[in-house]
């Protein structure tokens, strides 16, 4: 039996697909490590798959790009001051 780690940052769990993945690890056998590692919570099977997809499909980048990010206008923070 594995020890579990109770946190991870999705980045990790991410690179971990990339690696696994360029390993030639089948995408469920991917989710069943990541589960078995993570805990059933950390990401979805449906999710690792899209993560193996994209992964194929060339993206080298493990970050989540469609994550909000705050846009900030400069004009109006100066404006501010």
């Amino acid at each position: 039996m594995f020890k579990t780690i109770d946190r991870s940052a999705s980045g990790e769990i991410r690179a971990i697909i990339q690696f696994l993945n360029a390993r030639d690890v089948r995408p469920c056998e991917n989710y069943r490590q990541i589960s078995e590692t993570y805990g059933d919570n950390a990401m979805s099977e449906g999710t690792v798959r899209k993560w193996v997809r994209m992964f194929n499909e060339g993206r080298e980048n493990v970050h989540d790009e469609d994550a909000w990010t705050p846009v900030v206008d400069h004009r109006r923070i100066g404006a501010l001051h």
